[in-house]
Formats: structure tokens, sequence, C-alpha cells
């Protein structure tokens, strides 16, 4: 089993990390010339966009995309689990990778082209939060393919920083987060009425909780 020998191979001393392990995953099986255009248009893309701490945020692409929050040393066994509930390979499983790797660059560094988006995301940042990612990825997926508007994006991270910072202020515990943030925008995808944009309805959302999940 090839896999099972790479997994286990630490020729040179380190321990393989679970984005090494992922990305030979992957490769594995395809043919030489397919494995090299996947290496350079995909995963070479994304380590870049994410500044190469590949496993920090293919854990986060896992909960936008399984509402499952893995730990940090079970990325791997995730993401072999989401390949065979999904059955996609290759390119075809990168494609969406890559592209979620690009919204993460543009969240992280604050440059989306819409000025106002990245004043708000100057803000948020300053929060120091990755617990937000699981929401504002698709987010930005959903801005680029029309559904919402630069506008309620905006509403969108104004919403999300007043939720955290007060939580911060009144000292309430941040175990409630990752949960609320696995889900909340597939609960407000499902409930919200067409006359009604995103931001309205992930305050409400968010308002609506209690006991740790509480909005101050």
């Amino acid at each position: 089993d090839a896999q099972r020998i790479f997994e286990s191979l630490n020729s040179t001393g380190l321990a393989l990390s679970e984005a090494d392990k992922v990305r030979n995953l992957v490769l594995m099986g395809l043919d030489v010339h397919e494995q090299e255009r996947v290496y350079t248009d995909y995963w070479n893309r994304i380590e870049v966009n994410v500044g190469y701490d590949t496993g920090a945020f293919l854990r986060w692409y896992l909960v936008t995309r399984t509402s499952r929050i893995p730990r940090q040393d079970q990325v791997y066994e995730s993401f072999k689990k989401y390949i065979t509930e999904t059955g996609l390979r290759g390119a075809e499983l990168l494609d969406g990778v890559r592209k979620y790797s690009t919204y993460y660059r543009q969240i992280r560094t604050a440059t989306t082209g819409s000025s106002k988006i990245d004043l708000r995301l100057r803000r948020l940042n300053l929060l120091k939060t990755d617990v937000v990612l699981p929401l504002l990825m698709p987010l930005f997926e959903s801005r680029e393919t029309g559904e919402i508007t630069d506008l309620d994006l905006v509403e969108c991270i104004r919403t999300v920083e007043s939720y955290i910072f007060r939580r911060y202020i009144a000292e309430v515990p941040t175990n409630a987060l990752n949960k609320v943030f696995a889900t909340v925008y597939r609960d407000v995808k499902r409930i919200r009425p067409e006359n009604r944009s995103f931001a309205e309805v992930l305050g409400y959302s968010l308002r609506k909780r209690s006991g740790s999940g509480a909005f101050p």
C-alpha cells in the first residue's frame, strides 16, 4: 500500500505534516503528466495563497464542506473521509480547494478589491480569530456568484465583528464559537427569505442563540 508506506516514512527525522499526507493522497494514482499538472496548477497555488499554512487552511476548508470540526492532527484522516464521501479526485477535487484558498488569502490580507470590505476585514482581523472562516469563505463565494452584494457582505462582517468583540468584552468563553461558525452559513441560507439580506438573517440567527453561544 503505497500511501501507508508514505505515511510511515520518516527518513529526514521530521514527522510528516497533515498537508504532506493530503498532498500525496491527492496526487497518488495519477499518471506522471497529470501529477505535474495538478501539483503546479492546483496544489502549489493553494500553498502560495495560504502562505504555506496548508494544514490549518485545509482544516477550515473541511469545516465549510462538512460542518464537522476535525482536530488539527486529524486533518488527513478527515480529508480521506471527505474524498470517500464526495468521490472527487485530482483536479476536480482540488478545484474547490484552490478557489477557497483565494478567499482565504483575501480575508487574511484584506485585499478584495473593495475598499469598504477591506476596511471591515482589517478591523475583524485585529481580533485574530480564524474561527469565522467557515462563515466568511462561503460568503465570499456567494459574493462571487452574485448571491449577495458587496454591501451585504460588509454588513455580515460588521455583525460578526460585533458578536465576537461583545463576547470578548463580556468575558464569554470562546469554546462555543467553533460550533456556531461551523453551521451558521448553512442555517442562514436555509431560512433566509428572498426579500431579506443575508446580513439581516445572520443577525437574527446569532441574536436568538442562548447559553454559551449568546450574543451579548
